[in-house]
């Protein structure tokens, strides 16, 4: 495990040790910890949204009607 020093102003301080009292958290680093994580997670979301976005403009335009395209959606829903 690596150990970082950081500098924080006196209100940020203040309110990291806030969210880490309410947050149930032990201390601050698990509080950083979880922040990190979750920035991950959302890193990887939002780079499967874009791959899927890349995807789809990259498939062309559908012949498809707007009312089939519905049409399948409520088909798959119904149909599981």
């Amino acid at each position: 495990m690596s150990a970082f020093n950081i500098t924080l102003t006196d209100q940020v301080s203040r309110w990291l040790e806030n969210q880490v009292a309410v947050g149930g958290f032990p201390d601050a680093s698990a509080y950083v910890e979880e922040l990190i994580r979750q920035d991950r997670e959302r890193d990887l979301t939002f780079g499967q949204l874009q791959a899927m976005i890349t995807e789809g403009l990259e498939s062309g335009t559908s012949d498809l009607t707007v009312d089939d395209i519905w049409g399948r959606v409520k088909a798959r829903a119904t149909n599981g």
